[in-house]
């Protein structure tokens, strides 16, 4: 989780960097366990503003089910593409597929779902390094879709 962030980077290494934050990002948001995100000390470093916002209110709205299925999550981002701003911010639109292992409550059987991912991050120099001097930039817009590809 330590980054380093250097005056001078290149472009090819800017990419570098925010391909690495996006997947950080990425993992933060949809590894999930019954009980809320594997990794939840991360989510208010990484993320700000609108999108943290946004995600408290995802991770709302999916807490009763990912609690009564026992559902555990996990994203495995496939690539992601990065778009540099003049701002010294990005755009990341990043694929991948997300597994999700639970038990119905009715038949108590184990479910298997694999879902197909597509994101779209948007990123920005944090302003609060002194308190949150491992991320770089901090994610202020941030929207996902998941798609059902097979469940058994």
């Amino acid at each position: 989780d330590v980054m380093y962030l250097d005056r001078d980077l290149q472009p090819e290494t800017a990419s570098d960097l925010f391909d690495t934050q996006t997947r950080l990002a990425l993992e933060t948001m949809l590894n999930r366990a019954p009980n809320g995100p594997v990794t939840q000390k991360r989510v208010a470093k990484i993320f700000g503003g609108p999108a943290l916002e946004w995600l408290m209110k995802d991770l709302a709205e999916n807490r009763e089910e990912f609690r009564s299925r026992q559902y555990h999550q996990m994203a495995e981002v496939g690539s992601v593409r990065v778009f540099l701003g003049e701002d010294g911010g990005a755009i990341a639109m990043a694929t991948g597929q997300v597994i999700r292992v639970g038990v119905d409550p009715v038949q108590q059987k184990v479910v298997n779902q694999v879902f197909n991912l597509g994101a779209r991050l948007v990123w920005e120099p944090n302003i609060n390094l002194r308190d949150n001097k491992l991320y770089p930039h901090t994610c202020r817009e941030a929207a996902y879709t998941l798609t059902l590809v097979s469940e058994s």
